[in-house]
Parts: C-alpha cells; structure tokens; sequence
C-alpha cells in the first residue's frame, strides 16, 4: 500500500514510514529474582517511583515481577539499574 506524508500528496515508501509514537501512559512489567516479602516489594517501588517518568509502581514477590506506568519515555535501563541497585536481578521488561 502506498503511503503519504501528513500533506496527503508525497508518497513515503516503506522504508520511511513515520515511526509510530508510543502512547502514554504506557505499562512495562519487570521480571524480578530475589524479592521474598514484601519488604522487598516496597524497595523495588521505592527505587522505581524515583524515576522521573514513573507515575506508578507494583511489586508483587510471589508472582517476581513488577509492573510500571509510565507518563513520559522511560529507558528499560533506567529502570533495570534503579531495580538492581536495590539488590535484586530484573531477569527481562516486557
């Protein structure tokens, strides 16, 4: 299918589509090793709450995992070293 540019008359090929803009807020879940209470849950929220960008955070230990929302663009290293730095291993972000 051929596509055009916001002015509808230029034709963009496939390999300049616009890149799609990601729609806030937006969910990422962290897989989690090594929280065991939920001591452990509220340090990993803690640490992730303190990301600018970061407008909720839920640590569920019996599940390893937790979930963000986020308002702005957050990279998933920003969020994997705030998490490691508090002592516990994010295995993935999805």
């Amino acid at each position: 299918a051929i596509q055009t540019t916001p002015d509808g008359k230029t034709p963009v090929s496939d390999r300049e589509k616009p890149i799609e803009r990601e729609e806030y807020p937006m969910e990422k879940i962290l897989k989690i090793e090594g929280m065991m209470c939920p001591r452990c849950e509220a340090h990993v929220v803690k640490a992730l709450k303190a990301i600018d960008g970061v407008a909720e955070a839920v640590a569920d230990h019996t599940a390893d995992k937790a979930t963000v929302t986020l308002t702005s663009p957050v990279e998933d290293a920003v969020l994997k070293a705030a998490v490691e730095e508090e002592g516990y291993t994010v295995l993935g972000i999805e």
